[in-house]
C-alpha cells in the first residue's frame, strides 16, 4: 500500500462509522499475524495518518515491534523512544486510551517542528496488550484533543482483536498439544485392554470406521458395546454431528415408536405438541440402537425402510421425512436363532450384519484384566478424592482367574466394592473380594485312588500350594500367608514335595 493510498492526504474520518470499519477489519480473521497487520493498516486508514509503529508488550514490561509503516530505521526508533517516553512512570499514564493528560497535550499529542505525533496505549482485560504511534504533519492538525473518545475507542477496539487474537492462537496450539497427547496414546483410547483379542478388535474397527454403511455389534451383556459404537462415531467422519443412544429394551413397542421416528401433535392420546424423533436429531450423526433383537416386527420394518431409503414418517403424518444417519445396532442375543424363531426380520438382520463387529468377553482376554482394574481404581480413586488405592498381587491373580459372567461391567462394580470397603492407607486385599469370587480352594481327589494315606495327603498339598503360588503369581511369602505357614516351613514342604 502506498503512502497515498494509506490516507496520508485524505480527510480523517473520526466518526462511529470509522468504528464500524476497524470492526468490520478485525473481526474477518483470528490470525494473530493477520490481525497484527490489520490492526496498523486500519488505524493508518481511519485516522488518515501518514506513519505508524504499532509495538507489543512482551515479558518485564519490553515492547517490540509487531508492525511498521513508512518510517525508516532512524524514524522507527524515534519513535519507539517517544513511546517509552510517554510510558514512564509519573508522567500521569492513565489505564487506557490517550497516553498522558490534557495538561500534558503537547507530550499526549506530541509535537515538533515538524510532526504532530499521537500514541495509544492499548489495553484488554487489565492488560498492556502494546501501544500504537502515529504521526502526521503538524500544519494538517490532524489529532485535536477534543477527538480524544474517538481515539479512546480505536485503542479499545485495537486491543481487543488483538487480544481474542492473541487468545485464540493460544487455545488452538493447546488444542493441538491435547490432540498430539491423544494421539500418542492410540485411538480407541476409552476402549481399554492390549490383548490379542482386542488387538483384532480394534484393527476390524479401523477398517469399519471409515464406512457410511449400518454395523451390528456383538457380544455379551457388560462387554461394552456403546464404547465401540462411540468409538465408531467420534474416530470417524460423523464425529461433529450428534451421536444419539436408545436401548431398545427400556420403552414399550408404542413408546418407542414414537421416540425414534417423532410424532405430530394428536397423533395419539398425550401427544399434545410435535415431537421430532431420534432419527431427525441424529441427522448427519450416528443413531445407537442397543437391544435391537427386542424390537417389534412393526419398529423392524420401519428401521428396514430407514437403511434403505432413507426415509421414515412422523406417527400420525403422511410427509415423508429423509435422515441421513448412520445405524450402528447392538445385541446380546444370538440374532441367527431369533431370525429361525421367526422373532426377528432375515432382512434387517442381512442389513445389518453385513458389517458386524464381535466384542470379546472378559474371560476371554483375562490379561487386559490388571489394566482394567488399575483404570477402574483410578477413577474410584478421582471421584471419592481418595487419590491412589493400592491393590494387592495376589487380588489380580483371584480375579484374572474367575470367569466373570457379567464382563467388565461386574468387574467395575466388583472393584468399586472393594475400594469402598477397604480402609484408607490400607491396601485391598483378597478378604475383600465379594463371596461369588472368592477363591473356594476345592480339592477334587480326596478320595484314595490305589494309594495310601501318606501319599494322598502329600498330593492334597501338593495342589493347595501350587494353587496358591499361582494365585499369588509366585510369590512364596503372600502364599505362606494365604496357607497359614511361614515361609521357611513353605519352601521346606516345596523342597519336599520337589516344587519349583
Amino acid at each position: 500500500m502506498s503512502h497515498e493510498e494509506v490516507g496520508g492526504r485524505g480527510r480523517p474520518d473520526w466518526s462511529c462509522c470509522a468504528l464500524h470499519r476497524v470492526t468490520r477489519f478485525l473481526r474477518g480473521t483470528l490470525d494473530y499475524e493477520e490481525v497484527v497487520e490489520e490492526a496498523l493498516t486500519t488505524a493508518l486508514e481511519v485516522t488518515g495518518s501518514r506513519a505508524g509503529l504499532l509495538l507489543l508488550a512482551e515479558g518485564g514490561g519490553n515492547l517490540r515491534v509487531a508492525a511498521v509503516r513508512y518510517l525508516d530505521e532512524g524514524a522507527t526508533k524515534q519513535a519507539m523512544a517517544y513511546c517509552r517516553e510517554a510510558m514512564a512512570p509519573g508522567r500521569g499514564v492513565p489505564t487506557t486510551g490517550l497516553i498522558g493528560v490534557e495538561a500534558d497535550a503537547d507530550r499526549v499529542l506530541g509535537r515538533d517542528q515538524n510532526n504532530a505525533r499521537l500514541c495509544l496505549l492499548l489495553e484488554a482485560w487489565s492488560r498492556t496488550v502494546g501501544v500504537l504511534y502515529l504521526e502526521q504533519p503538524d500544519h494538517a492538525c490532524l489529532f485535536p484533543e477534543t477527538f480524544s473518545p474517538f481515539f479512546t475507542a480505536l485503542a479499545d477496539q485495537l486491543a481487543c482483536a488483538l487480544e481474542n487474537a492473541s487468545r485464540y492462537g493460544a487455545l488452538r496450539r493447546e488444542n493441538e498439544q491435547l490432540r498430539q497427547v491423544v494421539e500418542g496414546h492410540g485411538r480407541f483410547a476409552a476402549i481399554l485392554g492390549e490383548s490379542a483379542p482386542m488387538r483384532r478388535l480394534k484393527a476390524l474397527l479401523e477398517k469399519v470406521i471409515p464406512s457410511p454403511a449400518s454395523v451390528l455389534i456383538l457380544g455379551e451383556s457388560g462387554t461394552g458395546k456403546e464404547l465401540v459404537a462411540r468409538a465408531l462415531h467420534y474416530e470417524g467422519p460423523r464425529r461433529e454431528r450428534n451421536f444419539v443412544a436408545e436401548n431398545c429394551a427400556a420403552l414399550p413397542e408404542s413408546l418407542l415408536e414414537g421416540e425414534l421416528f417423532g410424532f405430530s401433535r394428536g397423533a395419539f392420546t398425550g401427544a399434545v405438541h410435535d415431537k421430532p424423533g431420534l432419527l431427525e436429531v441424529a441427522d448427519g450423526g450416528t443413531l445407537f440402537l442397543d437391544e435391537i433383537a427386542d424390537t417389534s416386527p412393526a419398529v423392524q420394518a420401519k428401521l428396514l425402510r430407514v437403511l434403505e431409503s432413507g426415509e421414515y414418517r412422523r406417527l400420525g403424518e403422511t410427509e415423508v421425512k429423509r435422515s441421513n444417519v448412520r445405524v450402528v445396532a447392538a445385541t446380546s442375543r444370538d440374532l441367527a436363532r431369533e431370525v429361525e424363531a421367526g422373532r426377528f426380520r432375515p432382512e434387517l438382520y442381512y442389513r445389518l450384519g453385513g458389517l458386524a463387529v464381535q466384542v470379546p468377553s472378559l474371560r476371554e482376554r483375562p490379561d487386559d484384566i490388571p489394566l482394567l482394574v488399575r483404570h477402574f481404581l483410578a477413577e474410584y480413586g478421582r471421584r471419592t478424592d481418595r487419590g491412589p488405592i493400592a491393590i494387592e498381587p495376589e487380588v489380580i491373580a483371584v480375579l484374572q482367574q474367575y470367569t466373570w459372567p457379567g464382563n467388565v461391567r461386574q468387574l467395575r462394580n466388583e472393584v468399586e466394592r472393594m475400594a469402598a470397603l477397604a480402609d484408607d492407607g490400607q491396601a485391598i486385599s483378597v478378604a475383600l473380594l465379594s463371596p461369588e469370587v472368592q477363591p473356594a480352594h476345592p480339592v477334587a481327589a480326596t478320595r484314595l485312588e490305589g494309594e495310601s494315606l501318606p501319599e494322598a495327603l502329600e498330593r492334597i498339598k501338593r495342589t493347595l500350594i501350587e494353587e496358591a503360588l499361582t494365585g499369588c503369581t509366585g510369590n512364596r511369602s503372600r502364599a505362606a500367608v494365604r496357607l497359614g505357614v511361614s515361609r521357611p516351613n513353605l519352601q521346606k514342604m516345596m523342597r519336599r514335595l520337589d516344587i519349583h
